[in-house]
């Protein structure tokens, strides 16, 4: 039981961090699409 719950926060923070990656990517190329348009 211990075990799996440590897994499965480990999962969470692996997603939490990688979204939080995507996230920031994203950002910078929406900016950069709304230069280039502009």
């Amino acid at each position: 039981m211990n075990k799996s719950k440590e897994k499965l926060s480990q999962v969470a923070k692996s997603i939490g961090f990688r979204g939080r990656i995507t996230a920031r990517f994203r950002a910078i190329g929406h900016r950069a699409i709304y230069k280039n348009v502009k």
